[in-house]
């Protein structure tokens, strides 16, 4: 019998009947911290007023009136924390009807909770040991807003905790300082957060940490600590928290591995969590739910068909055009470069001297690089090592040492041979994120080769290198007809709080014309949001934007008043700007599974699968989540991107600019699920408030 696809989601309706009539207090404070005071206020109404509290921007929304509020404002703008130092007054807001998204935040930071001790019971027993360390799995909550309705997303996600609580640890190292960095959550509560700083004994702060006035088990801790145990700085969302070090736990995460004493290969079996895994947890806890009359059945194509989208919906077909203006699958690029050769070659006046940084020094690496050579000349760039540097110990002086000697000796592009790294943390730069950096610095085009690739991966170098320098691999099949060109745009904002002239920002444009071919970057430093509209044209120059349909590929929300100076200065140089933001973090999963016309009109349960690229689910006419890659069936799954857009563009034309430009990249066996545009932004973000910046503030080749 023929089997007939179907989409499930992680996003349930919540039931009318579970939200209370609820009312809106709003806040007053001394400056702009509203999202930070209302994020804390919540958990003191409760204390002191009962019934159930939550925050959704701009107000806080309860099912309890309260008389005489303004009497605990006073009383927490006295608070000996000053946590609370800048709230001036909470305002009921009369007339105020509870908006859809209202009422999803208050069942998924309100009511969910009152679910959570019978959450984690279902979920413990998913949970296992790996040697000093416990597998285990969390659910992650978030309030939606689906056509009009409240909805609730419930994520699994897979946690590697040690046995160790901070304090425990630190009897085993020589020095405090061995604890920063650490991922650790708090015993007591779900919070997360890294260590990025050691405060100072417990004896001189505890009366300050229980001024805060913890929750019963986290004030346990406060007070058992002795003296001479230590209080740590916990950074997170933006914020800081300050614990003493017994109420936190260290998480493990890839680059902490070995200092922990964890084998990689075992920790990510034990945490990859398949389609049918994940799917199998969330029915336990889903079930929880439901038998509380808060969540109705997910939403999916059997049920919702209409708000889910395909490739044929959205007149998306994956081809890409290479030499002799041949079109072909994306899936068989490869053959089809080595027969028709690439879309653009590169213009070359001389060989390419191509320096190499090996710190794979037993590894067959020169039968690698022969291998390159005679690629890279199929693809009509020559090119001649001129240099090799080892790489002995991997310190950041070793490696500054082993750049400057091959940019001396006049590298244009430095290829690195490092080993395979687990993985890439924000606080915890790896060889290969310390490699970009210096390059980026040293203004000369670096290449990075990790281990895993030296056997079979020279193809996919040669592609990514004939990018850098300049030539383009390969096109889209079909030029966008709705934009002339598309741009990447992003605003590399500190996270910390300083005055307006003091935020070093710097924002960055990555153009392209409608083909997928890339025209060049811009960067512009910013000395203050005032100062984003003269950032805004200095992207977004006349000479090349008069007139033309841009959309733009914003990575993340935009902030402040971006859109706006994006606006006024399009009307000026009657440029229609089309905005398409791109959000890539706390996404819910998508889920294929195939079903027999028996098994759908009983409405039986199948074993989950990776949906298709190109999968989609609208939340309304202006947004939707979008699966842009599929893994192989063992792989966790892909996390869809939440894209946001609005008029005169639709969303399917947005969801098809995004999926067109996942095509683009130089080594499509990447599978990225962002788009060119946006890839690796939060990488180059980070580097950018370091100082660290291209040589040139405008180049037509890829940084």
């Amino acid at each position: 019998m023929q089997m007939k696809p179907v989409v499930i989601s992680e996003l349930f309706p919540v039931q009318p009947q579970a939200i209370p009539e609820l009312l809106a207090y709003e806040l007053q404070t001394a400056d702009e911290e509203l999202a930070a005071i209302g994020g804390k206020l919540p958990y003191r109404l409760k204390k002191a007023f009962s019934g159930r509290w939550a925050w959704s921007t701009p107000y806080i929304v309860t099912d309890t009136p309260v008389e005489d509020i303004q009497a605990f404002v006073e009383t927490l703008r006295n608070d000996p924390s000053e946590a609370f130092a800048s709230l001036l007054a909470l305002q009921p807001v009369p007339g105020w009807q509870p908006t859809p998204q209202a009422q999803a935040d208050f069942a998924a930071r309100a009511l969910w909770p009152e679910l959570r001790d019978d959450v984690d019971a279902a979920l413990a027993r998913f949970a296992h040991n790996l040697n000093r360390t416990l597998v285990t799995r969390e659910c992650e909550v978030r309030g939606w807003t689906i056509w009009g309705q409240p909805a609730l997303s419930i994520s699994i996600r897979s946690r590697l905790q040690t046995i160790y609580d901070l304090q425990s640890y630190l009897k085993n190292v020589d020095s405090a300082d061995a604890i920063l960095h650490f991922m650790v959550a708090d015993r007591a509560s779900t919070m997360q957060g890294t260590v990025m700083d050691i405060v100072g004994p417990v004896a001189e702060h505890r009366e300050r940490l229980l001024a805060f006035k913890p929750k019963e088990r986290s004030k346990r801790f406060i007070e058992q600590a002795a003296d001479d145990e230590i209080v740590v700085r916990i950074y997170t969302h933006r914020r800081t928290y300050d614990y003493v070090a017994r109420a936190l736990r260290i998480l493990a995460r890839p680059a902490d591995y070995e200092r922990l004493g964890i084998d990689p290969e075992q920790a990510e079996a034990a945490l990859r969590l398949t389609p049918a895994g994940s799917s199998t947890m969330l029915e336990e806890v889903v079930r929880i739910g439901r038998k509380r009359g808060l969540l109705g059945p997910a939403y999916s194509s059997q049920r919702h068909s209409a708000s889910f989208l395909d490739t044929a919906d959205l007149h998306f077909t994956p081809t890409v055009r290479v030499g002799q203006n041949h079109t072909c699958e994306v899936s068989a690029l490869q053959e089809q470069i080595q027969q028709y050769g690439v879309y653009k070659h590169a213009s070359l006046k001389k060989p390419v001297a191509i320096g190499v940084l090996n710190a794979l020094p037993d590894s067959p690496y020169r039968k690698f690089l022969e291998k390159l050579h005679q690629t890279l000349r199929l693809y009509r760039v020559p090119a001649r090592y001129n240099g090799v540097a080892s790489l002995q110990t991997f310190s950041r002086k070793s490696l500054e040492e082993a750049l400057h000697y091959l940019h001396e000796r006049g590298a244009d592009l430095i290829l690195a041979l490092l080993p395979d790294e687990p993985g890439r943390e924000a606080e915890q730069w790896g060889l290969a994120d310390l490699f970009t950096a210096l390059t980026i610095a040293l203004g000369v085009s670096g290449q990075i080769v990790h281990q895993a690739t030296l056997t079979h991966g020279e193809n996919a170098i040669a592609l990514s290198i004939l990018n850098k320098l300049g030539g383009t691999p390969h096109a889209l099949g079909t030029p966008l007809s709705y934009t002339d060109m598309v741009v990447g745009f992003d605003v590399a904002r500190p996270t910390s709080k300083q005055p307006d002239d003091e935020i070093p920002m710097t924002a960055i444009s990555r153009i392209f014309r409608n083909t997928g071919e890339f025209l060049r970057y811009e960067l512009c430093s910013i000395k203050g949001e005032e100062t984003i509209p003269d950032a805004i044209q200095a992207l977004f120059p006349a000479t090349l934007f008069q007139g033309k349909r841009v959309v733009i590929h914003r990575d993340g929300p935009f902030r402040g008043n971006e859109k706006q100076a994006l606006q006024a200065w399009g009307a000026h140089i009657q440029a229609q700007f089309l905005s398409v933001e791109i959000l890539r973090t706390g996404i819910p999963h998508l889920y294929g599974v195939e079903l027999s016309a028996d098994e759908l009109s009983a409405d039986r349960q199948a074993q989950a699968i990776h949906p298709s690229a190109g999968c989609a689910l609208k939340l309304d006419e202006q947004q939707a989540l979008l699966v842009t890659a599929q893994p192989s069936a063992q792989e966790a799954p892909v996390e869809p991107l939440h894209i946001r857009t609005e008029p005169p563009l639709s969303i399917e034309q947005a969801l098809h600019s995004v999926l067109s430009f996942t095509l683009l990249h130089a080594d499509v066996q990447t599978r990225s699920r962002f788009p060119v545009t946006i890839h690796y932004s939060d990488i180059f973000a980070s580097l950018l408030l370091r100082g660290i910046k291209p040589v040139q503030k405008q180049e037509a080749f890829p940084f």
